[in-house]
């Protein structure tokens, strides 16, 4: 693989895997509320941020941006 490692890695508890597993679940949660967990998600099992845009259907930028959310949160 080639390109440089990213600084931004993201990790998550269980209890927050698990509030974003109910959130991907739940049949009333807003379409880009559950790509931007579904997202997080990925990237946690380690998935480049390339592969979870294409995935996911995002911008590789935005993946980056909601990363960066997620981490200061």
């Amino acid at each position: 693989m080639q390109g440089r490692k990213t600084a931004l890695i993201v990790r998550m508890s269980d209890g927050q895997r698990d509030e974003l597993l109910s959130c991907l679940r739940a049949q009333k949660t807003p379409v880009g509320l559950a790509k931007r967990a579904w997202a997080m998600l990925l990237l946690a099992d380690g998935q480049s941020y390339a592969a979870t845009a294409r995935q996911v259907g995002l911008a590789e930028r935005h993946v980056r941006k909601w990363a960066k959310r997620f981490l200061s949160a």
